[in-house]
């Protein structure tokens, strides 16, 4: 789990106590301060704890849905169902959801795929999105954006995941169909959302960088 460059002021109040329980890592062949954890629930418990933490602090709410349980349970929050009180409360504020890709997984993507895969078709993935998002309350606006594992061409600019693969979505008027990159105002709020992938092609052809410092990318 990647945290923060090496150096910089822990600004998380997560961070600062993985920092005095010895587990925030700083290993000399990254620039990247990492926690390694023993398993996946612990690595979702952190995850889940450094979103609401950041909730807290962003009320207006932006949100990527990774595979797995935890769409259940961002879900529940925001239907008020999960959490203690004031966590309730907070998901009450949130107004908007934007996805920035992969919204699915994908098919094909990485060799033997298929072995791993729950849903094997993608219009089936998409379903299966769809039917998650629909359970989000009326009064959130969802914003998604195509990522390198959707229906979509590789090469950026990506156009929206068209409706031919994700009918599902389109028929909710609550969610919005995006192209990546793009350029949002929400609530007066201006955010540029991008799914991130062209760092792989930065770091796989460009002359002194490279995948164990992704950070040199991100600057260029």
């Amino acid at each position: 789990m990647s945290i923060i460059p090496k150096g910089n002021v822990l600004e998380s109040q997560l961070e600062r106590v993985l920092e005095q329980e010895g587990l925030l890592n700083a290993f000399e062949d990254e620039r990247i301060q990492v926690v390694v954890l023993p398993s996946f629930p612990e690595l979702g418990k952190l995850v889940a704890l450094r979103f609401i933490e950041w909730v807290q602090h962003n009320p207006e709410g932006v949100a990527s849905l990774p595979t797995g349980k935890t769409p259940e349970y961002f879900i529940r929050w925001m239907n008020q169902d999960l959490g203690p009180k004031p966590s309730r409360d907070l998901a009450s504020q949130v107004k908007y959801l934007v996805i920035a890709g992969d919204l699915v997984e994908g098919i094909g993507i990485f060799p033997d795929q298929l072995d791993e895969l729950t849903i094997s078709t993608q219009k089936a993935q998409y379903e299966e999105a769809a039917r998650l998002l629909d359970k989000l309350p009326d009064h959130i606006e969802t914003i998604i954006i195509p990522g390198n594992h959707d229906a979509v061409r590789r090469s950026l600019p990506q156009p929206a995941i068209p409706e031919s693969h994700a009918p599902g979505l389109y028929a909710n008027p609550r969610i919005h169909m995006a192209p990546n990159p793009i350029s949002l105002t929400l609530n007066g709020v201006k955010i540029f959302v991008a799914h991130g992938s062209a760092l792989s092609d930065i770091l796989g052809s460009t002359p002194g960088h490279d995948f164990r410092n992704p950070v040199t990318a991100v600057e260029l």
